[in-house]
């Protein structure tokens, strides 16, 4: 996917970001909710061993988080690279968007 380009989605958008790897303590696959400020409100991180972790900005007092104010990310959604090309060991991300549905799906199922 690369980078992404203005304008930017109206609203809020649905990503599912892939990430082939070999390690077995790091996510498989990253699912985001983005305002379209880039700000990421709900994250869903999901291990290759099937468990899953799932954070909002809402769980945070004045959405306070470790990296910013109304978002789970330091920096904008939207400003950053999604290199889709295989790296050196053969690891690999592949960024598409997603609907709302899928994403409520696999939401509810972990924060329950």
């Amino acid at each position: 996917m690369g980078k992404f380009t203005e304008p930017f989605p109206a609203g809020i958008s649905y990503f599912l970001a892939d990430w082939q790897h070999d390690y077995d303590d790091e996510p498989m696959e990253y699912w985001f909710e983005v305002n379209q400020a880039g700000e990421i409100l709900r994250g869903i991180e999901v291990f290759k061993d099937g468990s899953a972790t799932a954070d909002a900005v809402s769980n945070y007092e004045g959405g306070k988080t470790e990296f910013a104010i109304g978002s789970l990310s330091p920096e904008s959604f939207w400003e950053s690279e999604w290199d889709d090309e295989p790296t050196e060991g053969e690891e690999s991300l592949f960024m598409q968007p997603m609907d709302k549905s899928a994403f409520e799906g696999l939401w509810s199922e972990v924060v329950k």
